[in-house]
């Protein structure tokens, strides 16, 4: 919202009336508000800062087809008007328009460098279209600004302050934990490190009662999780989630820790080079087709692909720029119908909590496109398995889980795994940036929310008990 005064003839009462009618916005009387912008344009059709004002009343009123137009007038009369083009942006962005508003935003962030909201629209959106070196390009400028960013309880004062350590990277680099803590009693400030902030801050702090290791495993992690423990016991804090343990969770390192659990079953993943890439080396190591390959640090499933037989390796090379890889036997894991179930489960504490399960026909298992939003058999199946872990994880696997928080240490992560016919536990990923949220439409899955709050209410708990212990120490 831009209150600068219009120029020219009138400017004053011009300026005057445009003050009053953000101040009813501001008091809550946005219609008054309107009726004010209304009769100024017809008086002073041709001033942008009218037009964009009118416009951002008309998007917080969530009037969009009237505030798009709007904001585009603004331009047309001020190609260089700042909050019309973020204001347009923001509005493109909530209706899906990703493209054009990540050009607004680019337009911003040239025009006003020192505009952090830019600079972070800019690296969700990029992200969004596939375009990694902007995103991160512009997440490097807008830390150049800030790298502490703080959110107060919704209804404070609040019952922790929880100091979230993260790392520059994507959206795969850190845990959004801002999504599962409890934001009505927990105060949240986000703290951008890398090693020289660790070592030698040039932020102030603000009070704290708990740092909240939220990186995620990752070759450019490991120094950072290193320095970790020590910038936590300079500022005399408990610290979740142990960064050495995060190391060992590596997709070449976790097996080895759950090898010998009973029914527990974790493929052993094996780095390669380019290079090393050959049938000779490959089978040399005791991988033999079908086995999964993909880049060293992939997630998500991106870039994995399974290699039905030695000559599509090349083809699969050709098309990426990677230098290193993990193959990983396959094993198949499809249930007695033909069906693929991918289930995860997130540990708080050592205890396990149903998350979601993914059913899909094919190997390759995403939740979004497995198929759940359009089949409701596959829906109560997943509200069974989340309103009870004992429908699916018998007595000894579910010995096997807590065997493996025990042998993983962590205080919270997530684990993706099926179960095989055989009846043991087949282990996928285990990953401290596994998203928990509670934003999936509660009409389609009205399930999901009592499971989300059982995990973010142990959470909580978690949390408040290492506060007290630290005190009590």
């Amino acid at each position: 919202m831009n209150a600068g005064a219009p120029s020219g003839h009138g400017a004053g009462q011009l300026a005057e009336l445009n003050e009053r009618a953000l101040a009813a916005h501001r008091a809550g009387r946005s219609l008054e508000a309107l009726q004010i912008f209304d009769t100024l344009l017809d008086a002073a059709p041709g001033i942008a800062v009218l037009h964009s004002n009118r416009a951002t009343v008309l998007a917080e009123l969530g009037r969009d087809a009237e505030a798009l137009p709007a904001f585009t007038r603004a331009i047309e009369i001020d190609h260089h008007h700042l909050e019309a083009r973020l204001g347009l942006g923001a509005l493109l962005r909530r209706r899906g328009a990703v493209t054009e508003a990540l050009g607004c935003y680019r337009i911003a962030a040239e025009r006003a460098p020192e505009r952090l909201d830019a600079h972070l629209a800019i690296y969700e959106l990029a992200q969004i279209v596939g375009d990694r070196a902007t995103a991160l390009a512009h997440q490097r400028r807008a830390l150049a600004i800030r790298r502490l960013f703080s959110e107060d309880a919704v209804a404070p004062p609040a019952r922790k302050r929880v100091l979230a350590v993260k790392m520059p990277g994507d959206w795969q680099a850190n845990l959004p934990i801002e999504y599962v803590l409890d934001r009505t009693t927990t105060a949240i400030h986000t703290y951008f490190v890398d090693l020289v902030e660790l070592r030698a801050p040039t932020t102030a702090l603000p009070a704290c009662d708990i740092i909240f290791n939220t990186i995620a495993e990752s070759d450019e992690a490991a120094p950072i999780l290193a320095a970790l423990p020590a910038f936590a016991r300079r500022l005399g804090l408990p610290l979740i989630n142990d960064p050495q343990r995060v190391l060992a969770v590596a997709r070449g390192r976790f097996p080895s820790l759950l090898a010998t659990i009973p029914r527990c079953r974790a493929p052993q993943a094996l780095r390669f080079a380019r290079a090393e890439l050959t049938p000779e080396r490959i089978a040399a190591a005791g991988i033999a087709p079908p086995f999964l390959l993909r880049p060293q640090a992939s997630h998500g499933g991106n870039d994995l692909v399974r290699i039905e037989a030695w000559d599509a390796i090349a083809p699969y090379l050709a098309g990426l720029a990677e230098t290193e890889f993990y193959a990983t036997p396959f094993v198949d894991y499809a249930g007695a119908d033909g069906y693929f179930r991918k289930y995860r489960v997130i540990f708080v504490d050592g205890e396990p909590f149903p998350y979601h399960l993914a059913i899909s026909p094919g190997w390759m298992v995403h939740y979004y496109s497995s198929g759940m939003r359009e089949n409701e058999w596959m829906r109560a199946e997943e509200a069974a398995f989340l309103g009870d872990l004992g429908s699916v994880f018998d007595a000894g696997l579910q010995d096997a889980l807590r065997r493996l928080a025990a042998a993983v240490g962590l205080d919270y992560f997530g684990l993706d795994c099926s179960v095989t016919r055989e009846g043991e536990l087949l282990v996928f990923e285990i990953e401290t940036g596994m998203i928990v949220h509670d934003l999936d439409p509660v009409e389609l899955y009205p399930y999901k929310p009592a499971a989300f709050r059982r995990i973010q209410s142990a959470l909580d708990a978690l949390i408040l008990r290492r506060i007290a212990a630290a005190k009590a120490a």
